[in-house]
C-alpha cells in the first residue's frame, strides 16, 4: 500500500504566488520568469523536433530545466544548439524514472543498443506554462504516482504505434523525485516491461539484450 502524495488545490497555489508578489514589489517578476522559462522550453522542443539528439546530453538539458532561477538564457541556448546528433543503431528502447544520475549512464545504455526514449519526471519540464498557479497545482510532481503512470503508459503506446516498443523500465529511487514505495507501485503496474532498480541491478552494469 502506497501513501499517496499531497495534491495542492489551485487556490492554495494562487495564494502562495499572491503572497510572493507582495514581497517582490510592483514589477511582475513571476510573468517575466514564466516567459523566460517558456523560451527555454521552446528552444529545447524545437531542437529535439528537428533532430534526434544524443541521449546523455538530452537528459542533461532536461535536468537543467528543473532549476532556471540562476540560469543564463544565452548560455543555455548555446548549449541546446550544440547538442550532438544521435546516429546510433538501437535494438531496444527503455524508459528512465527517478532521481538524477550521471549522464554517462545513458552513454553506456547507448553502447549496448538501448535507446532511452523518455525520462520521468523530467519530461514534464518541457510543457509550456500558460497559467503558473494551474501548472503547479496540476504538476505530476505534486500528484499521486497514478498521474506519472498514465504518462508512462502513454509513452509506451506511442512507441508501439511507431514500431519501436519499449522493453525496459529503469528506476533510480533516491527520495527526491522517486521513493522506494513509489518504485514498488510502478513495478506492480508495469509488469509487462523488464524492470531494473538502481544501483544494485546495475553493479557491473549488464543488461541482457
Amino acid at each position: 500500500m502506497i501513501d499517496t502524495s499531497y495534491s495542492p488545490q489551485k487556490r492554495e497555489v494562487e495564494g502562495v504566488f499572491n503572497s510572493i508578489s507582495v514581497l517582490i514589489g510592483e514589477e511582475n517578476e513571476l510573468a517575466t520568469y514564466k516567459t523566460t522559462a517558456n523560451s527555454f522550453r521552446a528552444t529545447l522542443n524545437l531542437r529535439t523536433s528537428n533532430m534526434v539528439v544524443q541521449t546523455s546530453t538530452l537528459f542533461n538539458a532536461l535536468t537543467l530545466l528543473t532549476d532556471l532561477n540562476e540560469c543564463n538564457f544565452g548560455i543555455f541556448e548555446k548549449y541546446i544548439n550544440g547538442l550532438m546528433q544521435d546516429k546510433g543503431m538501437y535494438k531496444d528502447s527503455a524508459i528512465f524514472v527517478g532521481d538524477p544520475i550521471h549522464p554517462s549512464f545513458f552513454d553506456h545504455l547507448d553502447s549496448m543498443g538501448i535507446k532511452t526514449v523518455a525520462f520521468y519526471p523530467y519530461q514534464f519540464n518541457i510543457t509550456p506554462v500558460d497559467n503558473t498557479a494551474e501548472y503547479y497545482s496540476q504538476s505530476p510532481l505534486l500528484q499521486p504516482p497514478l498521474s506519472t503512470l498514465i504518462e508512462i503508459r502513454r509513452t509506451i503506446n506511442n512507441c508501439v504505434a511507431i514500431g519501436r516498443p519499449v522493453r525496459y523500465i529503469i528506476f533510480n529511487p533516491r527520495g527526491i523525485y522517486l521513493t522506494e514505495d513509489e518504485t514498488q507501485y510502478y513495478l506492480e503496474n508495469l509488469k509487462d516491461l523488464e524492470s531494473f532498480v538502481l544501483p544494485d541491478y546495475f553493479k557491473g552494469v549488464t543488461l541482457s539484450v
